[in-house]
């Protein structure tokens, strides 16, 4: 160090004002305050959606009555969707060529049910595919079968029966309940 170059200094190590907790404790602070602002944000959502929230003009009267409206709209919309399902569901009878194996017919009758579907524009298409398995039942010369047509991205389910002497086929769209506990049967002909 004769050659007068400056002389490195050691670096002065500054301590922090509070000693840093373990990472464990910083881990569980940080989870502690997230968990804390999820439930504020919960807290506050549910506090501003009730209607008296969503419109505070409205008096306990005013809202009585909405709540009225809308009960009786539920039974009016769920009958029409009890109606609509009942008519959905009902059996479709279609007489396929003699040519057809029966699990080519009940595909190809679906396929057919599901296209005119998506042509009256009741189901969002298009129709990917028709898949039928067979099942326990049918009667004599029939055989059941449990379908599926794939449209769009929705799978729709399908019971039927094709009956090898009349060369028929009876299938029946089957629809999930239209709320929990209410259920409208398939007819007892498409199994």
């Amino acid at each position: 160090m004769a050659d007068g170059a400056p002389q490195a200094r050691p670096r002065e190590h500054r301590r922090p004002a509070l000693p840093r907790p373990p990472l464990w404790a910083q881990w569980v602070l940080s989870l502690l305050v997230a968990a804390t602002l999820i439930v504020l944000l919960v807290r506050f959502v549910d506090a501003n959606s009730t209607p008296q929230a969503q419109a505070p003009h409205l008096s306990a009267q005013g809202i009585k009555s909405l709540n009225a409206e809308a009960k009786i709209l539920d039974s009016e919309q769920r009958a029409r969707r009890l109606l609509l399902d009942s008519q959905q569901q009902a059996p479709h009878v279609v007489h396929y060529a003699a040519r057809l194996a029966p699990l080519a017919a009940i595909e190809h009758a679906i396929a057919a049910y599901m296209t005119q579907q998506i042509d009256l524009a009741q189901i969002a298409g298009p129709l990917r595919a028709t898949l039928c398995f067979a099942v326990p039942g049918g009667h004599l010369s029939d055989l059941a079968y449990g379908c599926s047509a794939l449209a769009q991205a929705t799978s729709y389910p399908f019971e039927g029966v094709v009956d090898r002497a009349a060369r028929t086929v009876t299938y029946c769209r089957h629809n999930p309940p239209p709320s929990p506990g209410v259920n409208v049967p398939v007819s007892h002909r498409c199994a």
